[in-house]
């Protein structure tokens, strides 16, 4: 099959002729019908200390929409042909097991990713991939939307693991920062999709809030990171990776008496949270680095039935032979805003 492999930092990726992936135990083989495209994946592929990657040569890519070629004789559930979302976190889940999560064909949030990356080395910038079963779920109706448009799944799954993590609740005012990206723009969407009376998209581009606004005028209201108005039930704090926690400490003072803030971007400084005030007003501020398996079919189902509408988006799609461009132009500065993403499409 044709593959796009990391070698090393300081060479592209190697477009190649490899061996069909083997069916293993607990695991499914799909045909790759899309996979997403960080923004930051050039710069990790590229960087000389990355965090922990598979072995080298490894197949990167993650948020991989496929159809089902084989199926694990200990696999029930799933079958050849069915059109599936590859869910790429993979960790261990007995009690007292290490924090070993690690992005499959990607990168491991510590050293103790290693061996799963080991044994889950490749994504999505391939014909076929293998994935444990366990992450693997149908798109049913979803699958109208298309594979490449549905390659933002990630995304929308990590919104929705932050409004469950914050105990949101429909009629709620939700508030997103950093939410003209393609983090807080799936934020918003998801937002107005459950319910949220509400939503404050607060980020410093004003053509994207301007389109942001546009989808909802009667429940999105744009600001600006010193304009917050005060009384937000849910803070999603969905910034990329900025040096500074002053954005999302403005948005933390917004929150009304008890209510939340769930972090799911990249910012780079610590927090330096006010003790008294939070003790005062009873606010949470929680973690949340993706979403719960069950989530996923959660969202798919939104989607399929019209509820979640992803017709507002775009998707700038390249064949395996590209992916190095693909790469490219999802982390060019010059980027569209978060309405568009980029997918490497196998042909």
């Amino acid at each position: 099959m044709k593959a796009a492999r990391y070698w090393d930092h300081d060479r592209p990726l190697i477009i190649e002729d490899v061996a069909d992936p083997v069916l293993r135990p607990g695991a499914v083989t799909v045909r790759v019908t899309a996979c997403f495209v960080s923004p930051t994946m050039a710069s990790v592929m590229a960087s000389a200390s990355p965090p922990p990657l598979p072995p080298a040569p490894f197949v990167p890519g993650m948020n991989v929409l496929g159809e089902v070629l084989e199926v694990a004789g200990d696999v029930s559930g799933l079958a050849p042909g069915t059109p599936v979302f590859c869910d790429p976190l993979v960790r261990s889940i007995n009690p007292g097991a290490p924090d070993d999560s690690a992005f499959a064909g990607y990168f491991g949030f510590s050293d103790a990713a290693r061996g799963i990356l080991a044994r889950w080395p490749d994504g999505g910038f391939a014909e076929k991939a293998i994935f444990p079963a366990e992450g693997v779920t149908p798109l049913g109706a979803a699958v109208s939307a298309g594979p490449a448009m549905l390659s933002r799944l990630g995304h929308l799954g990590t919104a929705y693991g932050a409004f469950a993590r914050g105990g949101y609740a429909p009629g709620q005012c939700v508030a997103v920062t950093g939410a003209t990206g393609i983090l807080g723009v799936s934020t918003v969407l998801l937002a107005l999709a459950m319910g949220a009376g509400r939503v404050v998209a607060i980020g410093r581009r004003p053509e994207t809030l301007e389109r942001l606004v546009a989808l909802d005028p009667t429940r999105v209201v744009a600001a600006g990171y010193d304009s917050i108005p005060a009384g937000v039930d849910l803070v999603v704090d969905a910034l990329g990776h900025v040096p500074t926690p002053a954005p999302t400490l403005a948005a933390i003072a917004a929150l009304r008496r008890g209510g939340n803030a769930v972090l799911i971007g990249g910012v780079a400084g610590d927090l330096p949270l006010p003790y008294g005030s939070m003790l005062g007003r009873e606010i949470g501020v929680i973690g949340s680095l993706w979403f719960e398996r069950s989530a996923m079919a959660t969202v798919l189902g939104m989607i399929g039935s019209g509820q979640l509408d992803l017709s507002a988006l775009q998707v700038d799609s390249y064949p395996i032979e590209r992916a190095n461009e693909a790469m490219a132009a999802a982390a060019a500065p010059d980027r569209p805003d978060g309405f568009t993403h980029v997918a490497v499409v196998p042909a």
